[in-house]
């Protein structure tokens, strides 16, 4: 079985997204956290406790949240439903706001892969996607991914922007 759980929070709605979320709004992530955690409760009972064999964590931008509220988010879901330790475990990540205290913290639960939106090098066309990093802080955030002991780490690209 597998498990999705969306984040809807990003420092600034990209050009292109179509998924649901939400800038500035961050007011909102502690009780969308408990929310969340409750839904988990309730399909946790309804699926009799099933063994997830892969867990992705997407948004929006997982990296924007506290590092406390992720640990609470990820310490809710091995509450309520058993990943397998071969499980891949993936986060999206933003390289504009990703930082070691979260990373710490995603590797401390399990997290085993990242999926970083690189989404292109051209400092041009970031700004054009409405991106709120560039290449440098790609660099970096692929560093601290290493440093914090992700080696299955993946950055998306976009192919034919103008």
């Amino acid at each position: 079985m597998e498990l999705y759980v969306h984040i809807p929070f990003c420092k600034s709605k990209c050009r292109y997204c179509d998924f649901a979320s939400y800038s500035g709004r961050e007011s909102w992530m502690e009780d969308y956290i408990s929310a969340l955690l409750t839904e988990a409760r309730m399909r946790s009972d309804e699926l009799g406790h099933s063994v997830m064999e892969t867990v992705f964590i997407g948004g929006g931008t997982p990296s924007l949240l506290p590092a406390t509220l992720l640990d609470q988010l990820l310490t809710g879901l091995h509450t309520f439903f058993t990943i397998a330790p071969n499980a891949e475990f993936t986060s999206e990540a933003n390289p504009g706001t990703l930082d070691r205290a979260w990373l710490d913290i995603a590797v401390k639960q399990g997290v085993n892969r990242i999926s970083m939106g690189m989404q292109a090098y051209q400092t041009e066309l970031l700004r054009t996607l409405g991106r709120i990093h560039d290449f440098t802080q790609v660099q970096h955030s692929v560093q601290l991914c290493r440093d914090a002991g992700i080696r299955n780490l993946n950055l998306d690209l976009m192919f034919g922007l103008p």
